[in-house]
């Protein structure tokens, strides 16, 4: 069994932890938006809390999701010091000749540096990039593995769907013998 603990921002009316039907508990932090809901990157700021709700809630791994999601690249740093394993997801494609990608490219390969998984994520088979050529997801991989600078090992592809009425929280509270995962994203 395992249970789903979320951490994000705060919006103007969420703040504190709060509980989703049935059994998801959010964390909305201190934490100010910028533009586009995005937040601004904490570093050593978002450690106290992290390290509080990892311990409190007892996690077995951390999910980071979204490249540009500056929560989700602290938590990757952060559950490594904490000795807690991680799992990145990344579903973009960014370049190696601009300024945002390279950019981008850094903070991502900084962050994952001690990941223990990168998932990328494709459009049933290949993905179609601002009207260019369909990417196949060998070469989904091979992106994410050159900007991340990654053992390819740790990467995989998986497609980008779901039955949501397979991934529903049990009604029942479960024991203690289970595990508990923390997924980390910009919303």
């Amino acid at each position: 069994m395992y249970q789903v603990i979320a951490i994000t921002h705060h919006h103007e009316k969420r703040k504190g932890v709060r509980y989703l039907a049935p059994g998801l508990k959010v964390y909305h932090l201190p934490i100010v938006p910028i533009a586009s809901q995005a937040t601004l990157p904490q570093f050593l700021l978002f450690l106290p809390y992290f390290r509080h709700i990892m311990i409190r809630e007892q996690i077995d791994l951390v999910h980071g999701h979204g490249t540009l999601s500056s929560l989700a690249h602290e938590a990757m740093y952060h559950s490594h010091l904490l000795g807690i394993r991680s799992v990145f997801t990344d579903h973009s494609l960014f370049g190696f000749g601009d300024a945002v990608g390279v950019l981008t490219n850094k903070l991502l390969a900084g962050a994952l540096r001690n990941v223990d998984g990168v998932i990328c994520v494709s459009n049933t088979g290949c993905v179609f990039v601002k009207r260019g050529p369909m990417i196949s997801d060998q070469s989904r991989r091979e992106n994410t593995v050159l900007r991340a600078q990654l053992d390819p090992n740790l990467v995989y592809v998986i497609p980008n769907a779901l039955i949501a009425d397979q991934f529903r929280p049990s009604p029942v509270r479960q024991h203690s013998d289970q595990s508990r995962s923390l997924t980390q994203a910009r919303n």
